[in-house]
């Protein structure tokens, strides 16, 4: 990263290979700095703790993209006919006050702790599946086989997605959450292929009921018309986009976690009302979404000491922000126990992520099963080796290749006794 004529630079070639840089820099700089992407606008990047929950809270940011004053602004103000990132159709990234309350009040209560612990038996009859699928093998590529399938099956199942479907959905989403400009065909195929299936989906259940929150939402359209087709065609595609790419970002760094340090995993092997705290330590340390929900500024105004203009484009980069270093001590340091204050990688407030309490019940479940079943597992390739996709709306590894049950013994050796071991715990 490097500093030039006021503006701090992201190195291309890092943020292709979604390599983060050390954030002190920027911190010490000042809470509020600017900050070029690559490829992409000049933002004002929120990078200490307090300063983040300050811009939660300011009256004059919105994501309200028809407001900008700008429309080249770079960010949002596209119109593509089903860009749910854009400035229409309105869904709950774009919209404040009245509209946001009524989205978000017509989906929430399907997402409460009460109504997610319904769910546990799914969760964890997912996650065996899973892991007796790894138990068969002596390596395992836990992205692909574990990291993402288990989270996508259970957000799919709880929204109403036939399972045929998630490949599809999954393959698309992709596409939409790479860094490329939603100006390219291949996004905006994509995109359109999301809204087709979104529509697919609705059509099976327009006549039918079930427990799913798609048949819950179009009950409430027919009895009260309280949300459009397209409002629940956007939520369909926003919650599991959000939903399932960030758990399984989530996941892969969990296991990787737990793999490579000891603490860790006996955290993870012990009681279960222990393992929330390393949980949530995982994503303060390590978050799915290194930068938060872009604002636009409505009018000029102040925060953390900079003069954000009207126009301009603000992001919390959560990343920096659970690394400051006035808040928690020895930052980059993992605490299986867990820290306070309460880290920002879910956000507050009306911008709180509302399927927190199921990515913390997915996590749960399946790292301690992994911890559980297979003691001995281990990575397969130098952990320096490995790497990740994406930094801004997501951040994932790549592959983690492991040795399930541990390292096969060279010939002529006696294996380790845990090596051996094979637990069928659950």
């Amino acid at each position: 990263m490097q500093f030039a004529s006021g503006t701090w630079h992201l190195d291309a070639g890092a943020h292709s290979r979604g390599e983060l840089p050390d954030w002190r820099e920027l911190r010490e700089a000042g809470g509020v700095q600017r900050l070029q992407l690559p490829g992409g606008p000049r933002i004002w990047a929120v990078t200490r703790y307090h300063d983040v929950l300050d811009f939660w809270r300011a009256e004059e940011l919105t994501r309200d993209w028809r407001q900008a004053q700008n429309p080249d602004c770079g960010y949002g103000t596209q119109r593509y006919p089903e860009d749910y990132f854009a400035a229409t159709p309105r869904n709950l990234f774009n919209t404040e006050g009245a509209d946001h309350a009524r989205l978000y009040g017509l989906t929430v209560p399907f997402f409460t702790k009460q109504r997610i612990d319904v769910w546990r038996p799914f969760v964890t009859e997912t996650v065996n599946r899973a892991a007796d699928r790894l138990g068969a093998k002596a390596r395992a590529e836990l992205v692909a086989e574990f990291a993402v399938p288990v989270p996508l099956t259970v957000i799919g199942r709880l929204l109403g997605i036939p399972d045929e479907l998630h490949a599809q959905f999954a393959e698309h989403l992709r596409t939409v959450s790479a860094w490329l400009d939603p100006a390219t065909p291949q996004w905006q195929h994509a995109s359109r292929e999301l809204h087709r299936l979104a529509l697919r989906v609705m059509a099976r259940k327009w006549s039918g009921s079930g427990d799913d929150l798609i048949a819950m939402l179009i009950d409430s359209h027919k009895q009260h018309g309280t949300m459009s087709r397209q409002e629940i065609a956007s939520i369909i595609v926003i919650l599991l986009a959000t939903g399932y790419e960030t758990t399984a970002a989530l996941l892969a760094e969990g296991a990787l976690a737990m793999v490579a340090d000891p603490a860790l995993r006996q955290r993870l092997t012990g009681a279960a009302d222990k393992a929330g705290g390393a949980i949530d330590e995982l994503l303060r340390r390590t978050p799915p979404s290194p930068f938060g929900q872009v604002k636009l500024a409505l009018r000029d105004t102040q925060l953390g000491g900079a003069a954000i203009h009207a126009g301009d484009l603000v992001f919390p980069l959560i990343d920096s922000a659970n690394r400051d270093d006035t808040v928690y001590q020895d930052p980059d340091r993992l605490c299986p126990a867990g820290r306070e204050p309460r880290h920002l990688s879910f956000g507050r407030g009306r911008r709180r992520c509302m399927g927190s309490e199921l990515a913390r019940l997915v996590a749960r479940v399946a790292l301690t099963t992994l911890a559980r079943r297979f003691p001995a597992m281990a990575l397969a390739e130098p952990q320096d080796k490995l790497t990740r996709s994406g930094i801004l709306h997501l951040r994932i590894l790549d592959k983690l290749p492991v040795h399930v049950h541990g390292p096969t013994p060279t010939p002529g050796t006696t294996a380790p006794e845990e090596v051996l071991i094979r637990s069928e715990e659950r």
